[in-house]
């Protein structure tokens, strides 16, 4: 038994007869509705299949992640809505999930068949993002991209839930974290046939994969996640109580406008009079809120010695993001400035932040973006100066961030990019 996702953008001209085939084979269809403004979502459900729907445009693999869900077998099967491949395949790679965690279809390999060629430019653009796929990162695929892929849900469903390409690349960032994550994967041939009728914007597309295959590349360089929870508290204990003091009255005025612009932007929308800044650091939030009753927990422990010894005022202790002291509904307002993408389950954070705010208190976030402009600037940053002043960055889409604060039980009252769209700012509100 498996089950068949379908993600699909305005295709009422061919799912119809997409469903009706894939009916033949699985009793569980789960169609992505994606921002559609046609008649798919009626068609499915017409159908009696199983839809998820979104009004706003996900993209193809936001899509999938919000399908995969609701797919009620371990073993699932995603299809591109106009059925590239021959429906044989359905059998052979829901078979092939009993010894692998995910199956990619390939149209490179010796015993592919490609039965109806793509346009010449198409087919020349395809072949070399694979290319450099492999170049840039060492892995053994020979195509990402076919629109055909088999996984166990038990296994993908929790790397699927922490992508940040929600688009076209998507496919390809769940294979770097499956590799890095050692799931077994494989390449599996298929017979594949162009479709016509495409909506794609070929250069738009082309622009969107490589500025997202860069990100990756960059995101690649990092130190390895495995050993987040070993480097973490070490690192943090390790740096100068007035680290990022330093770092707000810094010569260097890029750097200072970072911290002074982010901060004001914080204290302007603290709304309550009781206040958890989570991650306080050197306390550069603490000293504009004197007149509040304000707690501050930090995971350092001279960042703590130098709160205590500057910020009397404020109440300071060591804890975790994830493991919080304080009693539920204790707080107006949550700040979390830059913690929770060294955080092995933010997810835990926020629910964490949501227990103790009081009803309708407010938690006001900041976070890298997921995009290749921050990408560049970290990297760069960690160059130039030699060292590392953070570890364990990771990032977040707009639309991932906004998932996770729904899941937590937030009301999103704002979320958009910050800091020339390096960082997401957002407000969330307890419902």
């Amino acid at each position: 038994m498996y089950s068949v996702v379908v993600p699909a953008f305005n295709e009422e001209k061919r799912l119809g007869f997409t469903l009706s085939q894939l009916r033949l084979y699985s009793d569980d269809i789960v169609v992505a509705v994606d921002g559609c403004t046609d008649d798919t979502e009626r068609i499915a459900r017409r159908l009696g299949i199983t839809v998820v729907f979104s009004k706003q445009r996900l993209g193809k693999g936001g899509a999938i992640i919000e399908a995969a869900r609701y797919a009620k077998n371990d073993k699932v099967l995603v299809v591109d809505a106009d059925l590239p491949v021959e429906l044989e395949a359905l059998d052979r790679f829901a078979e092939a999930l009993d010894n692998a965690d995910l199956c990619f279809g390939s149209r490179a390999l010796w015993n592919s068949k490609i039965l109806v060629h793509p346009p010449f430019h198409r087919e020349v653009l395809g072949k070399g993002f694979n290319w450099l796929l492999r170049k840039m990162f060492h892995v053994p695929i020979r195509d990402s991209q076919c629109g055909f892929k088999a996984f166990r849900k038990s296994t993908v469903l929790p790397l699927l839930e922490r992508l940040n390409v929600n688009g076209w690349a998507f496919d390809v960032e769940l294979l770097l974290k499956a590799y890095a994550k050692g799931l077994e994967v494989w390449e599996l041939p298929v017979h594949w046939s162009y479709r016509d009728g495409s909506k794609l914007n070929v250069f738009r597309q082309t622009w969107e994969m490589g500025s997202s295959l860069l990100m990756l590349w960059f995101q690649s360089r990092k130190e390895a996640g495995s050993l987040r929870f070993l480097l973490l508290p070490n690192f943090y204990n390790g740096l100068e109580g007035d680290t990022y003091q330093r770092a707000a009255h810094s010569w260097f005025l890029p750097r200072r406008f970072w911290h002074g612009h982010k901060n004001s932007q914080i204290i302007k929308n603290i709304n309550g009079t009781t206040i958890l800044d989570v991650g306080c650091g050197s306390g550069e939030i603490l000293e504009r809120l004197q007149d509040k009753d304000v707690y501050g927990v930090d995971v350092g422990e001279d960042f703590i010695r130098y709160c205590l010894g500057h910020h009397g005022y404020a109440k300071v202790s060591k804890q975790s993001a994830e493991h919080l002291e304080f009693s539920s509904d204790s707080f107006e307002d949550v700040i979390c400035s830059e913690v929770i993408e060294h955080l092995d389950d933010p997810a835990k954070a926020l629910r964490e932040f949501h227990r103790v705010l009081k009803p309708n208190g407010r938690l006001i976030l900041t976070t890298p973006r997921a995009c290749l402009r921050w990408s560049i600037l970290e990297y760069v940053w960690n160059r130039v100066r030699g060292k590392r002043l953070e570890i364990n960055h990771e990032s977040f889409s707009t639309y991932r961030l906004g998932r996770l604060l729904r899941q937590s039980g937030f009301n999103v009252v704002k979320l958009n990019p910050f800091m020339g769209g390096c960082l997401l700012f957002a407000v969330a509100k307890k419902s």
